[in-house]
């Protein structure tokens, strides 16, 4: 299987330490997981009735190489305490859905990690998307940040998604 360029998008990334933005990332594309493909056209087409999940959840790892077949189980050092939370996002108002460039996205919140203010984790390479909050879930699709970074004690990390089903260019 390719690549894919869809699904997942980070529109906005930044890490802020003390006010101040250490760092910005913008449009970075995702490889679309084969279960994430196989999950989205069993939630719109052949399911039991109980997709979509209530809550969809994205999550930080340090995977450094990404792979369509990618599982929850191949997930490496995922931030566990000193703050880290996998954010969640409901799917029933959890996205604004727009047509921009002649693409249908639904667009997340401003999502935001922290570390503790006694203590930082990292580094972290890539961020994901599951439809768990545990590792029981679908790894939907995978995002790589072009530097891996760490979270120093207090630091805030701020993102934004589209999810799309072709990439538009936006």
């Amino acid at each position: 299987m390719k690549k894919w360029h869809g699904l997942m998008k980070i529109v906005e990334a930044e890490q802020i330490r003390d006010g101040k933005v250490l760092w910005r990332e913008e449009n970075i594309r995702n490889t679309f997981h084969a279960g994430g493909e196989l999950f989205l056209l069993s939630c719109g087409f052949d399911n039991d009735g109980s997709y979509p999940p209530e809550q969809y959840y994205i999550g930080l790892d340090n995977r450094t190489t990404v792979t369509v077949e990618d599982l929850m189980s191949d997930l490496v050092d995922e931030p566990v305490g000193n703050g880290y939370v996998r954010q969640s996002v409901s799917s029933n108002g959890g996205f604004t859905i727009d047509l921009l460039n002649n693409v249908y996205v639904a667009t997340s919140q401003i999502l935001t990690f922290s570390a503790s203010v006694e203590t930082g984790y990292g580094p972290v390479a890539t961020m994901f998307i599951t439809n768990k909050s545990d590792d029981t879930g679908i790894l939907l699709a995978t995002a790589t940040f072009s530097n891996p970074f760490s979270f120093n004690a207090g630091d805030i990390f701020n993102t934004r998604i589209h999810l799309s089903l072709q990439d538009g260019g936006v």
